[in-house]
């Protein structure tokens, strides 16, 4: 079913049709939309985006190993990608709420590194200190 529901759209109308439908609590409904629009595009530009928004919705779940999967996935489909920086900072949450430490903090540091003029390169500085 949700193959046919991506069937000639395109993929930013996709991850909004997934949204849609995490936000009104089918969030696992929304992950086989996305699953199904990989399969379907394995080698689309928009796989590291849409990795990104599955993360996103396990990390919502409170599943944070499927996030952290997904994230570290999305990042390394598209390191250069809109949402590379945003989700490594997610990916460091995922590493806190699984209480990896370590990783947690590897993760803030090559944010810091990678993106020092980013959006959440502030956040993950904070986010380091206070793991100290």
């Amino acid at each position: 079913k949700a193959a046919m529901e991506i069937v000639g759209k395109p993929p930013e109308e996709v991850i909004k049709i997934a949204e849609k439908m995490a936000e009104s609590g089918k969030v696992k409904e929304a992950i086989c939309l996305l699953n199904a629009f990989l399969k379907k595009n394995p080698t689309s530009i928009y796989c590291g985006m849409v990795l990104f928004h599955i993360g996103n919705f396990y990390r919502k779940q409170g599943n944070y190993e499927e996030a952290a999967l997904k994230y570290m996935e999305s990042y390394k489909k598209n390191p250069q990608g809109k949402k590379a920086e945003e989700g490594l900072y997610n990916l460091s949450l995922c590493f806190s709420n699984l209480k990896r430490k370590q990783e947690q903090k590897s993760t803030l540091e090559k944010i810091i590194r990678d993106y020092p003029s980013g959006t959440f390169a502030k956040k993950a500085s904070k986010d380091l200190g206070s793991l100290k």
